[in-house]
């Protein structure tokens, strides 16, 4: 029995797990948002698609005023809950309560400012005007009530127990996205639509903050413990980075929906990309669990000091999925304009060249998650912020001149270029150096390395794909995705058979499977 326990608390076990259930959830919550969308489109229309995805990019945006304290909260709490240091904890989570409140409350304000006075700017669109600000007065409601909880679910991150959180979550939207799914059918209403998404989110947090509550008691103790002026110092000085980088983030994320609204016309346009989006956003989803996982893994390690250690787990996690990103880009570009085909029709369908671009953008994004990670749970953002400043600036103005002469595929390449140069390439080398003191040219070969497998794997599984013509648009969907993930595995194992990290990949799975037989 005690032994039991010890795995079940041990990094390995929390860090597998984690995945696992994230992985688990992510599915469910890609089908489950596929679901919704397509019944959007087919329901509501083109334009209330494209009004809902503007909305998140409009909240993302305003979002930026939570400043990265979540990131930083979590920092903070890793050393008191290892420690059981329950006063520590407790005056943390009471400091992070009151600013979060405030922030809900601001948030609010700016959402009723810019649903007054700019809305009518941004939304193009034949429903009418005051519609429109009912339904964003509704949605502007979601992001506050996350904001409201942030500070007990937190230490599920901390403690690595994030997989209840993102059990509960999962278990919540197949409730309520089914829900909103009938409604959208039957009522044909986007307020409904909007008020169950609402009620997700509150059932949702309030059964954490209740799992929370009853697994550290301490918290519900009235007497106050006070932060140490020290400490709050020390957090708001980690703040302020992760601030900067959040900005970079969000604004070139939400970036892309804004400008194809203001620049490209009707805000239908924003549904077309939007439907590409949702996919990327589901590879994104599945590989911010692993994400996730690794973060609080590294967050814990961290606290142990082992550098050697921590290099080794993160060239070797990097390994695995960079791998997985290729492959999910060669099923991407093979498979996508055939996916939008069947399931929303030919009008939606984007230039392959916007596609290109997208697989570019994807290939990026995942990338960069592991270096993320290691940056988020190390409080490593002070190292790079100045270039996150210069990415943001460029991007925008980059997005928004092309834009203006080639249309969505400027605006997406202008705010890819900074992207690639300043998240990747420069992160990518003052992170490794200041985790791990790893060089430059080390980091340099194992990415570009990645690169070239990318665009070989990618480019191929391509080719290959375009002579499947069988008349059937669903058996010509499944084949590509059968052969882009058959051809992009070939070529990962030729490329990289004879690397070390390959090899200990495949001793892993080789323990894991005599563990298993032995077992039986």
């Amino acid at each position: 029995m005690i032994r039991m326990n010890n795995i079940r608390n041990s990094r390995t076990y929390n860090t597998i797990m984690n995945s696992i259930i994230g992985i688990i959830s992510s599915i469910i919550t890609i089908l489950l948002n596929f679901i919704v969308r397509v019944t959007i489109v087919q329901v509501l229309g083109d334009e209330t698609n494209g009004i809902h995805n503007l909305f998140q990019s409009i909240t993302n945006a305003i979002s930026l005023i939570e400043a990265g304290f979540s990131t930083a909260m979590v920092i903070r709490l890793y050393k008191p809950i290892k420690e059981k240091d329950h006063n520590e904890t407790k005056a943390i989570l009471s400091f992070y309560k009151k600013i979060y409140t405030r922030i809900a409350l601001v948030f609010t304000i700016i959402c009723v400012i810019v649903n007054i006075f700019g809305i009518q700017y941004l939304v193009e669109s034949s429903i009418p005007i005051n519609k429109v600000r009912i339904y964003f007065a509704i949605y502007s409601l979601i992001t506050p009530l996350d904001y409201l909880t942030y500070h007990k679910t937190s230490i599920l991150y901390a403690e690595q127990k994030n997989r209840i959180r993102v059990a509960v979550a999962t278990a919540s939207e197949l409730v309520f996205r089914t829900l909103q799914i009938v409604s959208v059918i039957v009522l044909k209403q986007y307020y409904i639509f909007l008020v169950l998404q609402i009620m997700e989110k509150i059932i949702c947090n309030a059964i954490c903050a209740k799992y929370v509550n009853k697994r550290h008691e301490y918290i519900k103790d009235d007497n106050t413990v006070s932060v140490s002026s020290e400490l709050k110092s020390s957090i708001f000085k980690t703040v302020k980075p992760i601030f900067i980088n959040n900005i970079s983030s969000n604004i070139q994320t939400s970036a892309k929906s804004i400008l194809i609204s203001i620049l490209l016309g009707n805000v239908s346009n924003v549904g077309y990309y939007g439907n590409y989006q949702l996919v990327i956003s589901c590879a994104q989803l599945l590989f911010s669990q692993f994400g996730a996982s690794l973060t609080s893994s590294f967050g814990n390690l961290a606290v142990e000091g082992n550098k050697q250690h921590m290099y080794k787990i993160y060239r070797k996690t990097s390994f695995i999925l960079n791998s997985l990103a290729i492959v999910i880009c060669a099923g991407f570009i093979c498979c996508i304009q055939t996916f939008i085909l069947i399931f929303f029709g030919k009008r939606f369908l984007l230039n392959f060249s916007n596609v290109i671009i997208l697989t570019i953008g994807l290939f990026i994004e995942l990338l960069k998650v592991p270096i993320i990670s290691v940056q988020n749970a190390m409080g490593l953002h002070d190292k790079d912020q100045i270039m996150m400043i210069v990415q943001t600036i460029m991007a925008v103005i980059l997005g928004f001149v092309f834009g203006l002469k080639f249309g969505m595929n400027g605006i997406l390449l202008g705010l890819l270029l900074p992207q690639f140069m300043f998240t990747l390439i420069n992160k990518g080398i003052v992170i490794n150096k200041a985790a791990f003191e790893s060089s430059p040219i080390d980091f340099i070969r194992f990415f570009f390395l990645d690169i070239m497998k990318g665009i070989i794997s990618v480019s191929s599984c391509y080719c290959v794909c375009l002579f499947i013509n069988t008349g059937n648009l669903i058996i010509d969907l499944i084949s590509k995705g059968i052969i882009s993930i058959i051809i992009s595995f070939l070529w990962l194992f030729i490329l990289s058979f004879r690397s070390q990290y390959f090899k200990d990949v495949v001793t892993m799975i080789y323990n894991v499977y005599n563990n298993k037989k032995r077992r039986r």
